[in-house]
């Protein structure tokens, strides 16, 4: 997998050397992250991805990070994604059979896009997910299954989108709701900004919230995070070096990663993305 990885960046950057600098169709890249705190003494994650536009992409009028929103660009994204992490000691002094060793796969296509050029959208993802554990005690447990999910939205001004998810495990509207929002506005001078959110309504179950948003001081470069219930939060940027060339970096924070015995832990992503 790391070497679907350092494919991935190497392809972003030598591609984009061909591209076209304000419009792209085709978006290729990699990510890794590194936790700090957890259950794992090595914790580990690769990914790389990459998405086709039905048409292309115009950069010159938008934030690059939001051009493709903003133009409301149907598209497929091929993900796959590795972890390999393990830990030296137990959790505790007196504890048996704990958790030695865990590795994760996850491969992802997802669709999406307008419905007839109206201002009805959807997307829809196919996934395959492959878990391996090994424990102290030498037991060794394994598990694969295949997932779907889709969206249903609408987008009742230009640069706003409503949308609302299900699942095989959640129906639509059969046991709760669920809602998202995304508004792209536009300034002066190349800045913009980014206003997001999420709720979901679960039925004899917890609600639960986020909000975000990001400011584009320019075309290329953006800082901006997250906020949600039990100390969730995060925060973000992303830098394009050229309309074609991003790097971004991303850092997840939240009690309910946390682990027994073990400090709360940080989520750091750095992502490199390259347009062509």
């Amino acid at each position: 997998m790391k070497r679907v990885f350092y494919g991935a960046l190497l392809s972003a950057v030598s591609l984009s050397a061909m591209a076209d600098p304000y419009s792209y169709q085709v978006e290729v890249g990699g990510n890794y992250e590194y936790v700090d705190g957890g259950l794992f003494d090595k914790d580990d994650s690769f990914g790389a991805f990459g998405t086709y536009y039905f048409s292309p992409v115009q950069l010159e009028q938008h934030a690059y990070g939001e051009a493709a929103f903003l133009e409301r660009a149907s598209f497929v994204t091929l993900y796959a994604g590795y972890s390999d992490n393990s830990r030296d000691s137990a959790p505790c002094a007196i504890c048996t059979g704990a958790l030695a060793n865990e590795e994760r796969q996850h491969y992802a296509v997802t669709v999406g896009g307008y419905i007839a050029n109206t201002i009805l959208y959807s997307s829809a993802t196919y996934a395959y997910r492959h878990f391996e554990a090994e424990y102290t005690d030498d037991r060794i447990y394994s598990d694969s299954r295949t997932t779907w999910s889709a969206e249903l939205g609408v987008a009742p001004l230009e640069g706003w989108l409503l949308t609302t998810g299900f699942s095989e495990y959640a129906a639509l509207f059969e046991h709760g709701w669920n809602v998202s929002s995304k508004y792209v506005g536009e300034l002066d001078n190349g800045r913009s900004y980014n206003v997001e959110g999420t709720y979901s309504d679960i039925d004899n179950g917890p609600s639960s919230w986020t909000v975000g948003g990001d400011f584009y001081f320019t075309r290329a470069f953006s800082i901006g995070g997250t906020l949600g219930e039990h100390d969730y939060y995060t925060l973000r940027s992303r830098w394009f070096v050229t309309p074609d060339v991003s790097l971004s970096l991303k850092m997840v924070n939240s009690e309910e990663l946390g682990y027994v015995y073990y400090e709360e832990p940080n989520y750091y992503t750095l992502e490199l993305t390259g347009r062509f």
